[in-house]
């Protein structure tokens, strides 16, 4: 038996704006195969779309900044 995991994308909506939710997916290979998907809690989740927002906030600072560094 081989077990194979992949992130696979789950695109939700929040206020117009498309957000990327990370989702595990497991594929347990026998004789024929099942998929077992277990979506992230909503604070993980959260948590996420804050991490993602703070590294945008500071590229935007970044950027604007110092036009340079965004080259």
């Amino acid at each position: 038996m081989t077990a194979n995991h992949t992130i696979q994308p789950a695109v939700i909506k929040i206020s117009d704006k498309e957000l990327i939710m990370s989702t595990l997916v497991e594929s347990i290979q026998t004789t024929h195969q099942t998929v077992i998907v277990r979506p992230t809690s909503l604070a993980d989740t959260l948590a996420e779309i804050k991490a993602k927002r703070e590294a945008d906030l500071i590229r935007f600072r970044t950027c604007c900044a110092d036009p340079r560094a965004s080259k």
